[in-house]
């Protein structure tokens, strides 16, 4: 526990830290290199991470857009739909040919942790996204999401947000008033590449947990970039 600990205040250095923006253009074998590459696993691993599949789902923005709005969910307030999903504003990603990426879950013990990562075209649209993404968040800290005849009431409160767009980090809590679930995410960003990474935050483990796969896989980015 105290290696985690001290992991966790050193990731929110590292996650928070203003560096100049290396404006890395990464490929899309870069990316998947980034996100699951051998050093990437290994590094993972050595947290305790195992991952449930050993492949990595790519597709378009547009084509992972049109999947996840399949469950026919209704936001109140409906532009909420924006903040609701990591690395999409669903009101205006319609079109989008960036490439949309899901790891497998990575689970350490009774922690499950999800990573997604979105690759634009260039670092500008990626810095530019950012911020429009932190805005849409920040502008909707309490909606409702109704799937059939279930009703969830979500909150999300955004910190830790970096001066250069770097990224930021959100603390959602989802669900009933009496029995809510506690997320944390963390979007991070290099260039033209962005990565969320989100678990549920029940227990100090589960929340060094993800800070550490978060400073993991933010070292595999910033490392891609300077090769």
């Amino acid at each position: 526990m105290k290696k985690l600990v001290l992991l966790a205040a050193a990731a929110l250095v590292a996650l928070t830290g203003c560096a100049a923006d290396t404006h890395a253009t990464f490929t899309d074998q870069q990316s998947q290199t980034v996100l699951f590459g051998q050093e990437t696993q290994s590094s993972l691993g050595a947290l305790g991470f195992s991952g449930a599949t050993n492949t990595i789902a790519t597709d378009t923005v547009e084509k992972y857009l049109e999947g996840v709005k399949g469950g026919g969910d209704i936001f109140n307030p409906a532009t909420c739909e924006d903040s609701a999903r990591v690395l999409i504003l669903a009101n205006r990603d319609a079109a989008s040919q960036d490439t949309f990426y899901a790891l497998p879950a990575l689970v350490a013990g009774s922690t499950i942790v999800n990573v997604k990562a979105r690759l634009f075209s260039t670092d500008g649209a990626a810095k530019q996204f950012i911020a429009d993404y932190q805005k849409a968040v920040e502008g909707c800290p309490s909606f409702t999401d109704t799937q059939g005849t279930d009703t969830i009431g979500v909150r999300v409160a955004v910190s830790e947000a970096d001066a250069d767009g770097k990224g930021f980090r959100m603390d959602t809590l989802a669900g009933t008033t009496a029995s809510p679930t506690s997320f944390r995410t963390y979007i991070v960003r290099e260039g033209n590449l962005a990565i969320a990474v989100q678990g549920v935050t029940a227990t100090d483990d589960d929340a060094n947990l993800l800070v550490a796969a978060s400073t993991a896989l933010y070292a595999a980015m910033t490392a891609g970039a300077q090769e």
